[in-house]
């Protein structure tokens, strides 16, 4: 890939070039305009792949999310957790916004999905983590709100405007030694984006608790509900 490939814009040549520095060819960091690099930073892997062929494969690495979990005992009541830790983001998109994908209505989307969570705290019921399972995948979208560029995602820093993402999430829950996951598994967290990757806004579970079941599927005394996931707090 060019350095000084035209029509690139300036945020975008200055990505690749710091790739060639590095000397890794297209694969580089590259920080969001409204980011700050001790917050979060994006890098290609300049390859085609999932989820999306004949794109290149975005890692967004967020080293600092949080999230607040309501952990529930039958009998003992909620406690709520404050969790943080890193979690990564691929997604399909070009190094301008460029898109493969519409919905029905013609709005760009990019396929997204998180493919590690490591979100830690402690609370009245001690220790817990939380994370996503290795399968199934905890895929998602980003749909923009409105088409003006047809091709390219109309989202800041590509375009303006804004779009409405989701992920379909399979968490685990670790808990004492144990691990404990949702049933059912799927948990949809759905928000309103302005910035690719998502800054500071707050993915939200609208599903409500959810009891949770053991490794061997036995349901036990728990239950969680996810209130919030914030990618990146300290962003604008």
């Amino acid at each position: 890939m060019n350095a000084t490939k035209p029509g690139l814009s300036a945020s975008r040549r200055s990505f690749l070039k710091k790739g060639l520095a590095a000397g890794v060819g297209a694969a580089a960091i590259y920080v969001a305009p409204s980011m700050s690099s001790a917050i979060a930073h994006r890098a290609y892997a300049g390859i085609t792949g999932p989820p999306v062929p004949g794109l290149p494969l975005e890692i967004d690495e967020f080293p600092n999310a949080i999230a607040f979990l309501t952990l529930s005992h039958e009998t003992l009541g909620p406690i709520i957790y404050s969790l943080t830790g890193p979690l990564t983001i691929h997604a399909s998109i070009g190094l301008d916004g460029e898109t493969l994908l519409t919905d029905g209505a013609g709005h760009d989307m990019v396929e997204t999905e998180i493919v590690s969570m490591n979100l830690t705290g402690s609370g009245g019921y001690g220790a817990l983590s939380l994370g996503v399972r290795t399968s199934p995948d905890s895929t998602g979208k980003i749909t923009e709100a409105t088409n003006n560029t047809p091709g390219t995602l109309d989202l800041d820093p590509f375009k303006p405007g804004t779009a409405d993402s989701f992920f379909d999430v399979f968490f685990e829950v670790q808990l004492g030694g144990a691990i404990l996951v949702p049933n059912p598994a799927q948990i949809r967290i759905p928000s309103t984006v302005n910035v690719k990757p998502a800054g500071n806004e707050s993915f939200t579970n609208v599903a409500g608790s959810r009891p949770l079941f053991d490794s061997a599927g036995v349901s036990t005394f728990w239950s969680m509900n996810l209130t919030s996931l914030v990618f990146c707090p300290a962003c604008p």
